[in-house]
């Protein structure tokens, strides 16, 4: 049965929180009037570093939605507002405003809200690709059955080589940062070692801007294969391969 009562009351409160704007001599913006209300309102009064707040309110404490139920195109476009003031500010060089690793953010997102993200920040003269932050966010969703541990665990050595080299061909069709490009190089000649197969124009690729010394490259095959089982991942592609 419908309940009119409870309607009308809905709408009241969507007009409260569509109301809500933070006085100038407030100093904390009021999340509490506003959650619940992320998919009704024009989030594009307020300010973008509010409305990024408010987003990581919802990443930490969930509340009454979780983030990963957020279409509203205006909250997306007030944070990516937030960004591009930081990254402007950065380029400036003004250590303070930099616009620091949001991995934390950007790994809490769905590959929709990251595609908006990238899209809005398109627009308004950033490219997110260019982040290893996002970038790392992107492609640990995309292929999150395939570097599961579950299936890392369940892979014989020629099936982990397959699936390198297919993470490796979107890595390099999508042009994504080069550090992701060269671990995955990387990845790939050393798991070759182990099969025998050594793929030599991957090699001429690599020894350009390789992540190690080549001579690592010229000792023996056993010490090749202890060292790439002692081996740890490098930088910041840590946790992603």
């Amino acid at each position: 049965m419908f309940d009119q009562e409870s309607s009308f009351s809905r709408e009241k409160m969507i007009k409260a929180a569509q109301d809500y704007k933070k006085k100038p001599n407030q100093p904390h913006f009021d999340h509490n009037k506003l959650f619940g209300y992320e998919e009704d309102i024009d989030w594009s009064q307020h300010d973008g570093k509010d409305v990024y707040s408010h987003a990581e309110q919802i990443m930490n404490w969930g509340r009454t939605i979780e983030f990963f139920m957020v279409t509203n195109e205006s909250f997306f476009a007030k944070i990516c507002d937030h960004f591009a003031d930081l990254l402007t500010k950065e380029k400036s060089g003004k250590p303070r405003d930099m616009f620091e690793d949001q991995s934390y953010f950007f790994e809490r997102c769905t590959i929709w809200q990251l595609d908006k993200f990238k899209n809005l920040m398109r627009d308004r003269g950033h490219d997110l690709s260019e982040r290893i932050d996002f970038v790392k966010a992107y492609f640990s969703k995309t292929f999150s059955y395939e570097l599961s541990q579950e299936m890392q665990e369940s892979l014989s050595i020629e099936e982990k080589y397959e699936n390198l080299e297919k993470l490796y061909n979107y890595a390099k069709t999508k042009n994504l940062p080069k550090s992701l490009v060269q671990n995955l190089q990387h990845e790939i000649l050393t798991t070759s070692i182990k099969l025998d197969k050594y793929d030599v124009e991957l090699f001429k690729l690599y020894i350009q801007d390789p992540l190690e010394p080549i001579e690592n490259w010229l000792k023996s095959k056993k010490t090749q294969e202890k060292n790439v089982m002692n081996r740890k991942n490098f930088d910041s592609w840590q946790g992603c391969l």
